[in-house]
């Protein structure tokens, strides 16, 4: 339906009368109310900055020292 090349998005018709946004590896479901047609580049923009969960940042471990052994 949509392809926004320099953008990377594209909205394409899915199965039993859905659509969906897709971004990389996103795939944003729409539901069927929702008319692809007139979505704009903003508004699917806002969609996937909706649906898409924020990255987690995870602490590392200390790093320990490698000890020998004394005789």
């Amino acid at each position: 339906m949509h392809h926004w090349e320099e953008e990377g998005i594209r909205v394409e018709k899915a199965r039993w009368g859905r659509s969906v946004i897709l971004k990389g590896k996103t795939k944003i479901e729409l539901s069927k109310d929702v008319d692809a047609t007139k979505l704009t580049l903003d508004k699917v923009k806002e969609l996937i900055e909706a649906k898409t969960p924020a990255k987690k940042t995870t602490k590392k471990a200390p790093v320990k020292k490698a000890t020998s052994k004394k005789k």
